[in-house]
C-alpha cells in the first residue's frame, strides 16, 4: 500500500484531514483520537514522540465502535486535498500581512494556475489587515479572530501549533502541482520575512503568464531545480511568458 492511499484511508475513517508539511521533511500528519501521526515519503508511520507505529493497528483504532455500514463509497474515494505548512517561527504580524499581501496581489494568477475559483484571501481581509497596520503577531491574531477565517479561506494560522497552512485545493495524486506549490510556499515564505513591507495592489494586465513569470523569478524560482515547478505553475495561464506584448520586443527576464 502507498502512502497516497494510506493517507486516504485514514482520512476517510477519521474524518479528519491530512496536513501536508513540506520541506524539509514531507511528511503528511494527521491527528487521530487526539494522537498526532506522520507518514513519511517512504511510507514509515510514526507517533508524536517519533516511535515507529503499525499503519493497520492505528487504522483499526479510527473504526472501532463505529458500524461498518456508516462507511459510504463517496467518504472512502473523496480526494484528499492537501495543505501545506509551514512553520510560524521567526515571524511577526508585519510578515505575516506580508504573506497575505503576496498571496492577494497574485490571488488570480494562482487560482488559474492551481485551477480552483474559490478566493484564497477575501479583499476584505487583506484590506482590514493592512488599514489597522498591523505589526506584531498578538495584532495579527486578534484581527483574523475579529474578521473570520472563513475571510481567509486558502491560508491559515495556527497559533497553537505555530504553523501556517496554505489551501490550493490540490489533490493528493497531482505531484505536479504538489511540488509546485510546495516551492511557492517555501519561497513565499522565505521572501516574506525578508521584505520590509508586500504591496496587496492585485495585478491586473492581459499578459497574466509574463506577469506571474516575472513574480515567480523575483521570488526564487531560479535555475534547473525549478523548471519543472516553474511549467507547472504557468501552463493553465493564458499570454506569452517571454515577451510582455505578445511577440513584441522580448523582455529582459531570466529562467
Amino acid at each position: 500500500m502507498d502512502r497516497k492511499e494510506m493517507i486516504r484511508l485514514l482520512e476517510a475513517h477519521s474524518g479528519t484531514k491530512a496536513k501536508y508539511m513540506g520541506a524539509p521533511s514531507f511528511d503528511y500528519q494527521i491527528e487521530i483520537r487526539g494522537e498526532t501521526y506522520r507518514i513519511a515519503k517512504n511510507g514509515v508511520m510514526k507517533d508524536g514522540v517519533g516511535n515507529e507505529v503499525d499503519f493497520e493497528a492505528v487504522l483499526q483504532l479510527t473504526v472501532e465502535g463505529i458500524p461498518e455500514d456508516n462507511f459510504t463509497a463517496e467518504e472512502t474515494q473523496e480526494d484528499v486535498l492537501l495543505e501545506i505548512s509551514v512553520p510560524m517561527e521567526g515571524h511577526t504580524g508585519q510578515t505575516l500581512r506580508n504573506i497575505v499581501n503576496m498571496v492577494y496581489s497574485k490571488q488570480e494568477h494562482l487560482k488559474k494556475a492551481f485551477g480552483i475559483e474559490t478566493d484564497i484571501v477575501s479583499t476584505e481581509f487583506v484590506e482590514v489587515l493592512n488599514a489597522e497596520g498591523v505589526k506584531t503577531l498578538e495584532q495579527f491574531k486578534e484581527l483574523a479572530g475579529r474578521i473570520g477565517t472563513g475571510k481567509c479561506h486558502g491560508i491559515s494560522f495556527d497559533f497553537d501549533e505555530n504553523t501556517i497552512a496554505f489551501k490550493f485545493g490540490i489533490r493528493s495524486e497531482e505531484s505536479d502541482k504538489v511540488d509546485a506549490a510546495t516551492k511557492l510556499v517555501a519561497l513565499l515564505n522565505k521572501s516574506a520575512k525578508e521584505q520590509k513591507h508586500a504591496s496587496f495592489k492585485p495585478s491586473a494586465d492581459d499578459n497574466m503568464k509574463f506577469t506571474m513569470r516575472v513574480w515567480l523569478i523575483r521570488l526564487g524560482f531560479v535555475g534547473y531545480e525549478y523548471k519543472e515547478a516553474r511549467k507547472t505553475l504557468l501552463k493553465s495561464l493564458e499570454g506569452n511568458a517571454a515577451f510582455r506584448n505578445g511577440k513584441g520586443e522580448k523582455e529582459a527576464v531570466g529562467a
